[in-house]
């Protein structure tokens, strides 16, 4: 899988991602940390991205386009990395279990 990982996440979960065995980026590393979200968008539609974010505006992003683009919706408070890791690491199987069926949209807390 190949995961775009969002300006308010740290770049740890790209290394994170990796060990995973999933191709990931952070958008500082294709100068987007500073784009609007439908840019992002549109840079992950392109390159068949799942989007991980804290971000709501990207479920509405992926409501109203016809390309859909995986989201993972983390409803996860401002938080040290380790913790942000290790709660994504807990339900990281069911995750990948939704991905692969073909959802669209998850949220994790």
């Amino acid at each position: 899988m190949n995961f775009l990982v969002d300006n308010h996440l740290p770049s740890a979960l790209v290394i994170w991602l990796q060990s995973k065995g999933h191709t990931a980026t952070h958008v500082r590393e294709v100068q987007l940390n500073r784009a609007q979200d439908i840019t992002i968008w549109n840079y992950a539609t392109q390159r068949g991205c799942i989007i991980l974010t804290k971000d709501e505006d990207f479920i509405d992003l992926a409501l109203l386009h016809a390309e859909t683009v995986p989201v993972i919706w983390l409803h996860i408070g401002n938080c040290r990395k380790q913790v942000l890791i290790d709660a994504i690491n807990a339900v990281w199987p069911q995750v990948e279990q939704r991905l692969t069926s073909g959802e669209q949209i998850i949220e994790v807390y």
